[in-house]
């Protein structure tokens, strides 16, 4: 007896029942993507309603050469120029202007041409840098033109994290041309350094360029690359998906995993370190200049306690003014330029800067040239 063989299937009935089965799918496909698009539009158009009347577009636009890649991931491009406009609808917030030079620091007019024997160099993010004023309203600079003693060397950019100060000091040897002077090594610290130090979710989904990324193993700060460098496919998804306000829907009202150590501990433990390599360095590098934080005014209570506390232990001096403005009674809108799209009053102001620069003064100066 032969065995029973099926009977063949005639090649275009074969052909007709994929091509019906891949039909099915992509008419799948497609419905759930306009199902997708319905809602992400019913609740753009719900956003759009529930926004005030009168509010008008922002824009923040920085025109100019910055330069992407390498360690610090971004940076200003020497002997440029930045233009930085700020608009709320066709009302200029501001239209600043920012003199980069030579080594790709923000210029500070009031330093001396000759470099001078007691220096002060300023690290941290567009706080240091001066955001919206101009090349002598920065904190640098008013820090200069109360203590003509000293030239200043302004090491911020706007976006830039403790990381930053790091890869500069300890990778790229920011240090090593002062390591004659005396002076004061200051970082300027704000509560959203937490928040830039560890990668948090707000910070990988609405910053414009990408962070360095550093952990610590074995007890040592280490350079491991981007934060897209850590989990490509949670970076892709907060820089590209987390846009989508039916992203923002589902995810609001997902059940949230809990993590084993609060967010603040971890960034805490990893930024007190960071510091104090810092400061180790520039011990080695530089002998003369004392490395201090400056807690900058409106730092919540629970870095100022906490944080402070790991500094403390370090060793590392603390500049602690986050009541500076609230002991003189200052409104916002004398301290704040009102250029911040979420909370209306965003960076300083030049009398806001001037009043850290001269508390700074009374406080650092002294000691500066005592050394």
């Amino acid at each position: 007896m032969g065995a029973c063989q099926m009977p063949k299937v005639p090649l275009g009935q074969t052909v007709r029942r994929y091509a019906g089965n891949m039909l099915a799918v992509l008419l799948g496909l497609l419905a759930v993507a306009l199902l997708l698009a319905g809602a992400e539009l019913a609740l753009r158009v719900k956003a759009g309603l529930a926004r005030s009347v009168g509010t008008s577009p922002f824009s923040d636009k920085i025109e100019g050469e910055i330069r992407h890649g390498g360690l610090l991931s971004y940076e200003p491009v020497p002997n440029t120029v930045l233009k930085h406009h700020v608009r709320r609808g066709v009302q200029a917030v501001y239209d600043a202007v920012y003199t980069i030079d030579a080594h790709g620091h923000r210029c500070t007019p009031c330093s001396a041409e000759d470099k001078a024997a007691q220096a002060a160099l300023f690290f941290g993010c567009s706080y240091t840098f001066g955001s919206g004023v101009a090349d002598g309203e920065t904190l640098p600079a008013r820090y200069c033109a109360r203590d003509s003693q000293c030239t200043t060397v302004n090491c911020g950019f706007p976006g830039w994290g403790p990381q930053h100060m790091w890869l500069l000091i300890n990778r790229l040897g920011a240090l090593q041309e002062y390591k004659d002077c005396t002076g004061i090594i200051v970082y300027t610290f704000i509560d959203s350094h937490m928040d830039r130090l560890v990668g948090s979710p707000d910070i990988l989904s609405n910053w414009l360029s990408d962070l360095p990324w550093l952990e610590l193993r074995d007890d040592h700060v280490v350079y491991a690359g981007t934060f897209f460098d850590r989990s490509p496919l949670q970076y892709l998804f907060l820089r590209h998906l987390s846009r989508f306000h039916l992203a923002h829907f589902l995810a609001n009202r997902l059940p949230q995993r809990q993590q084993t150590e609060p967010l603040p501990t971890q960034g805490e433990e990893l930024m007190a370190k960071l510091i104090g390599e810092c400061a180790d360095t520039a011990k080695r590098e530089a002998p003369g200049l004392r490395f201090v934080c400056l807690m900058y005014p409106g730092v919540s209570a629970k870095h100022e306690k906490s944080f402070g506390q790991r500094l403390e232990k370090l060793q590392i001096p603390v500049l602690d003014y986050t009541q500076l403005f609230e002991r003189r009674s200052l409104s916002p809108g004398q301290i704040c330029l009102a250029d911040s799209n979420q909370t209306f009053w965003g960076h300083p102001n030049p009398a806001a800067y001037d009043m850290v620069a001269e508390q700074m003064v009374h406080d650092l100066a002294p000691q500066a040239r005592a050394k």
